[in-house]
């Protein structure tokens, strides 16, 4: 069974200042918080902007292209739900708006992971109330 159904997959918290950007993945399409005052976008979601200091905040429609920033192949030990997908990538994304997210390639074998890799939003649910937001690779 793959871990990313069951029960044990850690889940995100569903409330608070990152709540929007959930329901926004869930509804498959990337949304990252902006700054209402100064414009600054931000990720992860929080409260206050760290420019201007403002708590005014919205949620802006982003394409989810970007290409890998940075990477890395987790092997043992890893927390238990992830045990039998190991090894398997993390990676950071950069997206053409400029915010960074951290994340996984799907459907890319671990050793064509390369920075620069051009890369487009895969949001993959994993119940009715959680998606994630993956990639994958896109032709340069």
């Amino acid at each position: 069974m793959d871990p990313v159904t069951t029960a044990e997959h850690p889940r995100p918290a569903l409330t608070g200042a990152a709540a929007p950007f959930w329901e926004h993945v869930r509804s498959g399409v990337l949304h990252i918080q902006a700054c209402g005052q100064c414009g600054a976008m931000r990720h992860p979601p929080r409260p206050r902007c760290a420019r201007c200091h403002s708590d005014d905040r919205r949620w802006l429609p982003v394409s989810g292209r970007g290409e890998v920033w940075s990477y890395t192949v987790c092997h043992p030990p890893v927390l238990s739900a992830y045990a039998e997908r190991v090894p398997y990538n993390a990676v950071v994304v950069r997206l053409v708006e400029g915010p960074f997210l951290v994340s996984n390639l799907v459907d890319v074998p671990l050793d064509e992971i390369e920075v620069g890799m051009p890369v487009e939003l895969a949001v993959e649910p994993i119940d009715a109330d959680v998606s994630l937001p993956r990639f994958r690779r896109v032709a340069r």
